[in-house]
């Protein structure tokens, strides 16, 4: 298909919420501020949730598989039993074996990393030194639109 779901951030600073709230992010992703800033159990269980709702409509066929890099939060009783409830078909993949099993991260995500960069060095050209949230936001976008393109997603497979 060459698609990918909408986004999922995951950020620190859960008092700064409204910086996320009143952002110009497609209404589509999500921006789940944490104390910590890092997923836990409950983070990935709502991240699945969304996965969920964002591919139900578009599978072919009455399962889903999704593949996972195998982080605590993709293993636990919930998380896996909202699997089985929805007809989701959890992989997780062997750690350390990325470079063979994980074709989106040269494929997809090495393109990402440039174009986030080529969007970093074009505001520095400007004079920007120093980047907000929202200014984050922006351009992210604006680098995610030029490397998850349904060719670069397809190539990965």
């Amino acid at each position: 298909m060459g698609t990918s779901s909408p986004l999922f951030f995951v950020f620190g600073w859960h008092h700064l919420v409204t910086w996320y709230a009143d952002n110009n992010i497609p209404e589509d992703w999500v921006v789940k501020p944490t104390d910590k800033g890092w997923t836990d159990n409950t983070t990935g269980l709502e991240w699945l949730m969304h996965f969920n709702k964002c591919t139900e409509n578009c599978r072919i066929g009455q399962y889903c598989v999704l593949v996972l890099d195998g982080h605590r939060s993709h293993v636990t009783v919930e998380f896996n039993q909202y699997c089985k409830d929805h007809n989701i078909v959890p992989l997780c993949l062997p750690p350390h074996s990325s470079h063979y099993t994980q074709p989106l991260n040269a494929i997809v995500f090495r393109p990402l990393k440039q174009a986030y960069c080529n969007q970093m060095s074009w505001l520095s050209q400007c004079s920007i030194t120093s980047i907000t949230k929202p200014d984050f936001f922006a351009t992210f976008h604006t680098a995610f639109a030029l490397a998850f393109t349904v060719q670069n997603i397809k190539s990965a497979f």
